[in-house]
């Protein structure tokens, strides 16, 4: 960590270290506590507990948390004969624990994403640009592929959408009412001179449809199985391979999306 308290690279951080840390703030979250009144036995089981919690917690997490949150970790204790020390510590625990899923995400997102072609590249580019907004809807596509598909695919949709808006903002273009992936994408394409109507070759017109249907099937998903809406009495059978070809599909349209528009800039400009 560097004296400004961030990390100057990723930690070398496994799975099971990353599922270590989220398994002990689970039980942290569960933790039964008891009165002061209680039985001493009960009163040394939750102090001992939760001391033991505590001190995974610290091991695990404190190597990849900034400075100042890595000192307020440090600095709590239990004793296992003073459960007044349990009251103390549990508040101040459950004010780092968001810090400590802040710093843990990106770490995992990273081990992840080099699984997608790509991915990496079109991170820096999004960070070039300062499409932050984009950038996060795209770690939550990759960082859900295996383990939460509906929230991957409902990110999917999400990043288009974005970069749909940040495109339509940046050029002063007005955005529809309906600010949905379709009626953004139809609004940005125009602009992009990407509508297939625009073009006289049927070989690009048929590609160019190819991006539309794309945008529509990732929007349609989402709907019918993503984590953004309710579902109804048929369910889909949704796998890691269904949001992994939303992934793909999503990130070869925004990569080609802002090859044109860094293209219009060029030509704007020059």
């Amino acid at each position: 960590m560097r004296s400004d308290g961030q990390i100057d690279e990723r930690p070398d951080v496994g799975s099971r270290e990353i599922e270590a840390i989220r398994q002990a703030i689970v039980r942290l979250r569960q933790f039964r506590f008891c009165g002061p009144g209680d039985d001493p036995d009960e009163q040394l089981a939750v102090t001992m507990g939760y001391r033991h919690l505590l001190i995974q917690l610290k091991r695990l997490a404190t190597p990849l948390l900034p400075v100042d949150a890595a000192t307020r970790l440090n600095a709590l204790d239990v004793e296992i004969d003073n459960i007044y020390t349990v009251y103390e510590a549990a508040p101040e625990v459950d004010a780092l624990i968001p810090v400590i899923e802040k710093t843990v995400d990106p770490i995992e997102t990273h081990r992840l994403l080099p699984e997608l072609p790509a991915t990496e590249r079109l991170r820096e580019v999004l960070e070039r640009r300062g499409l932050s907004s984009v950038r996060e809807e795209l770690d939550r596509v990759v960082l859900n592929v295996a383990g939460d598909p509906p929230t991957s695919i409902t990110a999917a949709s999400s990043m288009l959408e974005s970069l749909f808006k940040c495109f339509l903002e940046d050029g002063g273009h007005a955005q529809p009412t309906k600010k949905t992936a379709k009626p953004l994408w139809n609004r940005a394409s125009k602009h992009l001179s990407l509508d297939p109507a625009s073009k006289e070759d049927d070989d690009i017109r048929r590609i160019l449809s190819g991006l539309s249907s794309i945008v529509d099937g990732i929007a349609a998903l989402r709907t019918h199985t993503g984590s953004a809406h309710g579902r109804g009495k048929r369910s889909y059978r949704l796998l890691a391979r269904h949001a992994q070809l939303s992934a793909h599909a999503a990130q070869t349209l925004a990569w080609f999306v802002i090859e044109t528009w860094e293209e219009r800039d060029t030509e704007r400009s020059g």
